[in-house]
């Protein structure tokens, strides 16, 4: 498919995406754009999304509540550049509506949320050998320390769901001002996965 810098267009896949529940409900669309001859795709087989302008992924995970209505999601914040650098990551609730696009892509045995929940203490924690047993002490917005060339650090986005329903989650990964990467989780209360 072809268009014109600055416009957007729907791209017919030829071959449909099929979500099954593999990597303990991790899922990722990936796309790539380029201009041939201009701006080609490069020649390795190497993808990275975080330095290769012509590739881009999202991520959406499915997490149920624990006891008390907490959860809590492990996650990583990785650094695909050659130098050391901090980043910020942010946690924002979207529309569960948000997902009715994507509907006839999750498989037959999905069943969209009937109510929607509200969150409070959301937030991120240090995976740094802990248990997360307490959202109350999340922080919302978090800076990461510098993180070393290709290192990595584990973190949990936790938080506690009110009422019954489910609750979407945008994640976002900053660097530099602007987003670099993220992740959509979406959270169920045990009444809404029963259902």
């Amino acid at each position: 498919m072809s268009i014109d810098g600055g416009q957007t267009a729907d791209a017919l896949c030829l071959t449909p995406w099929v979500p099954i529940f593999v990597n303990n409900g991790h899922e990722c669309i990936l796309a790539e754009a380029y201009h041939d001859p201009l701006d080609p795709l490069p020649g390795t087989p190497d993808f990275n999304v975080p330095t290769d302008r012509h590739v881009a992924q999202r991520n959406l995970s499915v997490v149920q509540t624990l006891a008390a209505r907490s959860f809590q999601f492990a996650f990583e914040a990785h650094n695909a550049g050659r130098k050391a650098r901090a980043f910020v990551l942010k946690a924002a609730v979207g529309d569960v509506e948000q997902l009715k696009p994507m509907l006839p892509l999750l498989g037959r045995d999905f069943r969209p949320p009937r109510h929607k929940a509200r969150v409070r203490h959301l937030g991120f924690v240090s995976l740094s050998g802990r248990d997360v047993r307490d959202p109350g002490d999340a922080v919302p917005d978090l800076k990461t320390p510098s993180l070393r060339p290709h290192g990595r650090a584990g973190y949990s986005l936790v938080g506690t769901l009110e009422g019954e329903g489910a609750v979407l989650i945008h994640v976002t990964q900053e660097a530099d001002g602007r987003v670099i990467g993220g992740l959509g989780v979406l959270v169920l209360s045990a009444q809404e996965s029963k259902a």
